[in-house]
């Protein structure tokens, strides 16, 4: 089925589809644009990613990892996140912090990066922010957003915000 077959046969192009009704889901009813996440520690798991090469003027065509994350509790469980890992010397601090949180001995020299199938299901303790609407060097503006800024091993417990952490014994 088409677009084309909700259309009146005498019509070229798209017009409004009368009487057309779609079975919306709870889920798809109560869908609203998604707003950062709040500043704060979370246990994210590895979703999915893929090998990119970078399109950036000054690395183009290098390495990296395009990686989604899934917050796993609280509040925001089921919220994704992304992050690109470059995966070339002097850029290489986000693929480090995520291979040593899975566990691998990382010293200056050669560094065997973990591939991107290992990383996948692998649970992280990461320390995600939400940075304010910003003017990229272009001059276009963009809306605020998360980032992540950096993974540590997953211990099994939930992380405690950064307010918590202060006040633990």
């Amino acid at each position: 089925m088409t677009d084309t077959d909700y259309m009146p046969e005498d019509e070229a192009g798209y017009s409004d589809a009368p009487d057309l009704y779609i079975d919306l889901s709870d889920n798809e009813a109560a869908s609203a644009p998604l707003v950062p996440v709040p500043t704060n520690i979370y246990h994210l798991v590895c979703t999915d990613g893929e090998l990119k090469e970078s399109k950036s003027a000054n690395n183009p065509g290098k390495p990296m990892y395009n990686l989604e994350f899934t917050i796993q509790d609280g509040e925001h469980a089921g919220r994704k996140l992304w992050t690109i890992a470059c995966l070339w010397a002097g850029a290489a601090f986000t693929i480090v912090q995520i291979g040593k949180a899975m566990g691998r001995n990382v010293e200056p020299g050669q560094f065997k990066v973990p591939p991107v199938s290992e990383i996948i299901g692998t649970h992280f303790e990461a320390r995600v922010i939400k940075k304010g609407p910003s003017k990229g060097k272009d001059g276009q503006e963009y809306d605020e957003k998360n980032e992540i800024k950096w993974f540590k091993e997953w211990n099994g417990k939930v992380p405690a915000s950064k307010e918590e952490e202060n006040y633990l014994p």
